[in-house]
């Protein structure tokens, strides 16, 4: 596969199977879905197991692992060039994948790509939108106080994130902006100018 999608999942809930569909939905399909079922005690596994589809991987705790622990397993079990995530709770829009692997392509200078996005509520409703910096210059300048790439709108060169160390253990939040500060590091990182990522904002949105 081209890109491995990263999915940690730790009681979905109502929102998993939408956020399984929009990567099905995908205009660009050269890609597998690795699957971290966390020790979920609601209807996650469930939902996961009701897929047939190739390209899902998928590998099930009985006991949740940790965020970063399932993050860096699943980090590790990727066989793509380029490694994708998805929240179990968030939204990719149909040509998301699209557009960024034929960004890639034409910028090799480029390790970190992510995508302006809405906020949606529990029901789909856009709720806000946030336009973040896109020039190559912009973002790795606003890089330096704050995190701009929401992990499930980036996607990212494999060989220069293992370069980077991947996902540090050290972290139990900010996984994302910890790898994201190396990652600039070793090259140009970059915003796309189009919303392509819906999150989710609701109760319990950190999923794990």
């Amino acid at each position: 596969p081209t890109v491995s999608i990263l999915m940690t999942v730790y009681n979905g809930g109502k929102f998993l199977k939408q956020a399984i569909n929009s990567l099905l939905a995908q205009s660009f399909t050269d890609f597998e879905l690795i699957i971290i079922e966390n020790g979920s005690y609601d209807s996650s596994r469930e939902t996961i197991r009701s897929f047939d589809d190739p390209r899902f991987r998928v590998f099930e705790f009985d006991k949740n692992i940790g965020r970063t622990s399932a993050l860096i397993m699943a980090f590790q079990k990727a066989r793509g060039k380029l490694v994708a995530v998805q929240d179990a709770d968030d939204i990719a829009l149909p040509q998301k994948l699209e557009y960024q692997v034929c960004y890639l392509e034409e910028h090799p200078d480029v390790v970190l790509l992510g995508t302006q996005l809405d906020f949606i509520d529990e029901n789909g409703k856009i709720v806000g939108v946030f336009e973040t910096p896109y020039t190559s210059k912009e973002a790795y300048q606003t890089l330096a106080y704050t995190n701009i790439i929401a992990h499930s709108s980036a996607i990212y060169r494999r060989d220069q994130a293992i370069k980077a160390g991947g996902y540090s253990e050290k972290y139990v939040f900010a996984q994302d902006f910890g790898l994201w500060i190396q990652l600039a590091k070793l090259g140009n990182i970059a915003v796309l100018p189009k919303n392509l990522t819906q999150i989710r904002q609701h109760g319990g949105s950190l999923t794990d």
